[in-house]
């Protein structure tokens, strides 16, 4: 006969084993689809506040003799080559998706100074995601470019 201590495991303790497994499992999704949401929001304020700096810098450099500009134009964000979005050579448009689960409000359009590199409007944006996570990029009356 063996010892008990040499035997294996019980029930008990499989079932156990099982039910805790079980219930880490059921808990990912979870975690996983709230990070995806964060990742998806930080990483386009990035986006945006790329976009602007870079806008920024191609018209203070006076890249192509002209003034740059970053527009929201539905589902994408667009740094383009021009006075205003409307009249802008598309030929220039730098596109770059957003994902759909991410909304962005307090921002449609902003066009940087040649020379002095200031942008048409200062603006605070929100960046959010439905399952609360959010970032703010501002942009001041100088140009400069903030993420929070």
């Amino acid at each position: 006969m063996m010892p008990r201590s040499s035997r294996g495991f019980t029930l008990i303790e499989f079932l156990l084993t099982v039910g805790i497994f079980l219930t880490l499992a059921g808990m990912a999704p979870a975690f996983y689809s709230r990070f995806v949401l964060q990742d998806a929001v930080a990483e386009t304020a990035d986006r945006l506040a790329f976009s602007l700096r870079n806008a920024s810098g191609f018209s203070l450099a006076g890249k192509d003799d002209s003034s740059w500009g970053v527009a929201i134009d539905g589902a994408e964000m667009v740094l383009f080559r021009g006075a205003n979005f409307a009249t802008r050579d598309v030929s220039a448009d730098r596109r770059v998706s957003i994902p759909s689960t991410v909304s962005i409000t307090g921002f449609t359009e902003t066009t940087f100074a040649r020379v002095s590199g200031a942008p048409s409007a200062s603006a605070t944006v929100s960046i959010t995601a439905s399952g609360g996570a959010a970032r703010t990029v501002r942009l001041n009356e100088f140009g400069v470019v903030s993420r929070e």
